[in-house]
């Protein structure tokens, strides 16, 4: 781009560098702005919410709150989030049924919240996208699935 003259007769010879033409960007770029929480995979039928306890109803709460805040990768949640494990989740045994009518490619994860103190389990099921930078979140639970130990519905100790 050329910079014309003030009075419109000869343009001026100077260019406008490339940097000064452009606009200053007023968005975040999006990589760190947190994911946004959707419910469209819930499993009703997996999750213990209802009947969770009172500090386990609210440690889930809060879990979700701080996803909602500072998820922007796995790993910044993980430097932000403290007592969490993040664990990937097998396609196998009674895992599958959180499995059940997800893309084949899917990858559940599991946020692991344990306070022995003060008695709070918990598990958050969940798997991301991306490009769409959704966290969906399949279940919570206040009992964990374990495969070798038959009926997942039980506490298994």
């Amino acid at each position: 781009m050329t910079i014309p003259d003030p009075d419109g007769k000869v343009p001026l010879s100077q260019e406008v560098p490339v940097t000064a033409a452009e606009l200053p960007q007023t968005e975040e770029a999006p990589e760190i702005s947190p994911y946004r929480i959707s419910f469209a995979e819930y499993k009703g039928k997996e999750c213990q919410i209802d009947g969770m306890n009172a500090e386990n109803a609210k440690a889930t709460l809060l879990i979700l709150r701080d996803v909602g805040i500072y998820y922007t990768s796995e790993a910044d949640y993980w430097s932000k989030a403290s007592g969490i494990q993040i664990n990937p989740i097998v396609r196998d045994g009674d895992y599958i049924d959180l499995y059940r009518g997800l893309a084949e490619d899917s990858e559940i994860k599991e946020i692991k919240y344990q306070h022995h103190r003060k008695s709070i389990d918990i598990r958050l099921f969940f798997f991301t996208l991306e490009r769409e930078r959704t966290f969906y979140l399949i279940a919570a639970r206040e009992t964990h699935i374990d495969t070798s130990k038959g009926d997942f519905r039980r506490k298994s100790r």
